[in-house]
């Protein structure tokens, strides 16, 4: 009897180790023929809960991994960059992951590309995960009204990713940095978002989430409902506070990855309505979408499997749109 519990043990134990070198092989093999393929996932110690008003910020100075890259923090709680020591005026960036620059390198970034081609201006990238109409209200009042310490603000130039509707983000914490959670299933899937290619590669195999995203955020736009018009007046606060003191506006409108894939003219809804906004107040505006359809080859535009995070080519395609707008300008 004890010499078959022995054998049943010895061929669990094999068995158990025959199913992780598997999976440390497809992991490995992933890895190496899969390597756009990137990490998801933030570290919560980078996170400053209800740093300007209702919204949350970057701990000032810290550095962590976000998507898989190393980021470090700058003193004003501003992802650091590259900047110009002299400069006449300053241009503060509001935005979500997107305009952050998940996934991709601090040099790689559309801001650091625009912020190479204007040496005598200084961009304040307050970019933050997660981020709504909300924040960024927030976030331009901390800076223009409450804390004055950015210099000679002339410009301020407003990133919109088509999310930015869901104003349902209500809580003290960021919704998009993993609480440190006592569930054993939320540990183990943040764990693997965190360091497993092969688990972000089967989850888009089964579904496709940039579609099921885009589905999602597509409902926001429909009959210019509340989201709709509640995101507008927010915008136009913003606006008249910015001409109340002579500070220039620009929004810049960021397009889904599904919306470059299929190029069907009915998924436009969300640019149309937001455009024709724009145009009846008077903000000026960029719609970023022709510049990737004109780009082509959408695929590699986009984080792996993502919705909306760029590239290091989707990065690029946007510095060009904004260089050669600020050029004609």
């Amino acid at each position: 009897m004890k010499s078959l519990w022995i054998k049943r043990i010895a061929l669990l134990t094999s068995s158990t180790f025959l199913c992780l070198l598997i999976l440390l092989l497809l992991e490995a093999g992933t890895r190496i023929f899969r390597p756009e393929i990137g990490f998801q996932d933030t570290e919560r110690s980078l996170e400053n809960r209800r740093a300007f008003g209702n919204s949350w910020a970057w701990v000032p100075n810290a550095s962590g991994v976000c998507f898989g890259k190393q980021i470090t923090i700058d003193e004003f709680g501003f992802r650091k960059m590259k900047v110009p020591e002299n400069y006449t005026s300053s241009w503060l960036i509001l935005g979500d992951s997107v305009t952050f620059g998940v996934g991709v390198d601090t040099e790689d970034t559309y801001i650091q590309l625009l912020q190479n081609a204007l040496p005598g201006v200084r961009l304040w990238n307050t970019a933050v995960l997660g981020y709504d109409f909300n924040n960024y209200k927030d976030v331009l009042h901390h800076w223009l009204v409450e804390d004055q310490s950015i210099p000679n603000i002339n410009k301020v130039v407003l990133f919109i990713c088509l999310n930015d509707l869901d104003l349902s983000n209500t809580a003290e914490e960021n919704p998009h940095i993993k609480p440190v959670s006592s569930n054993n299933l939320e540990k183990a899937l943040s764990f693997f978002r965190r360091h497993s290619k092969l688990y972000i590669l089967l989850k888009n195999m089964i579904s496709d989430r940039s579609k099921v995203y885009f589905q999602h955020d597509f409902q926001l736009y429909d009959n210019k409902g509340g989201a709709f018009t509640e995101s507008m007046r927010l915008v136009d606060e913003m606006h008249t506070l910015l001409r109340k003191r002579n500070i220039d506006f620009l929004a810049v409108i960021l397009p889904y990855e599904y919306q470059i894939r299929t190029k069907e003219e009915k998924y436009l809804r969300p640019q149309k309505l937001l455009t024709t906004h724009f145009k009846e107040v008077g903000i000026p505006y960029i719609d970023t979408y022709p510049y990737f359809e004109r780009a082509g080859n959408e695929q590699k535009y986009f984080l792996y499997g993502d919705f909306s995070h760029l590239s290091k080519n989707g990065h690029q395609v946007v510095a060009n749109a904004l260089i050669e707008h600020f050029k004609a300008e």
